[in-house]
């Protein structure tokens, strides 16, 4: 059993990515595309000559293709967030494997890409779903910081991401389906233009 637990770290680290190992930070949004939230993101992100990633839902996809399709015009790096936002532990690894399967499909009927990231509804993972997304080839990503722009307000946010509490690598963790972050994310990365912080997509 500790072999088995031993190998299976080692395999979570080659496609599990929590942060990277470098000076950027990385900003990646979820849940979206949303009918209003994300097209004022986009603006705010274009002002500041800002690239991000954002981690798509299918089913908003499906809603709302233009905008999806716009985020990828603009060069931005897109993701798979699920189709339906389930949890992992209500996910059998069949579900998973039609799920992803269900990727390709949005995809081709879109024109867009997934890069093959894909972040987990609520970062939470089963070993079903883990192996799920493994057999696909699929990378995970997670992140190494919580802005809490869907628990708290403006002002807590924007301490969160301050240059203080962020290191270069940090995977920040927004959601482009909360009215406030585009408000948020053009007082954070005014901060960050002028301390020099450069922010990178996936």
């Amino acid at each position: 059993m500790r072999v088995l637990k031993k190998f299976l770290i080692w395999l979570s680290s080659l496609i599990i990515i929590r942060s990277n190992k470098d000076e950027f930070i990385y900003l990646t949004f979820d849940d979206g595309p949303h009918p209003e939230n994300t097209a004022k993101l986009l603006a705010i992100l274009d002002r500041h000559e800002v690239k991000a990633t954002f981690f798509m839902v299918g089913k908003e996809i499906d809603l709302y293709p233009q905008i999806a399709k716009q985020v990828y015009s603009k060069g931005h790096t897109l993701g798979y967030h699920s189709y339906d936002h389930s949890h992992a532990k209500d996910s059998s690894y069949k579900q998973v494997l039609h799920d992803l399967s269900h990727a390709k499909v949005l995809e081709d009927k879109y024109g867009l890409s997934f890069n093959r990231l894909y972040r987990p509804p609520f970062g939470a993972l089963t070993l079903a779903t883990f192996l799920a997304i493994l057999v696909k080839g699929w990378k995970i990503v997670l992140w190494s910081k919580d802005s809490m722009d869907s628990y708290t307000d403006i002002e807590n946010v924007c301490e969160n991401l301050s240059i203080d509490n962020i290191k270069g690598g940090d995977i920040i963790l927004l959601h482009d389906d909360y009215a406030d972050t585009s408000s948020t994310i053009g007082l954070v990365l005014t901060h960050y233009k002028t301390s020099q912080i450069k922010c990178h997509c996936l």
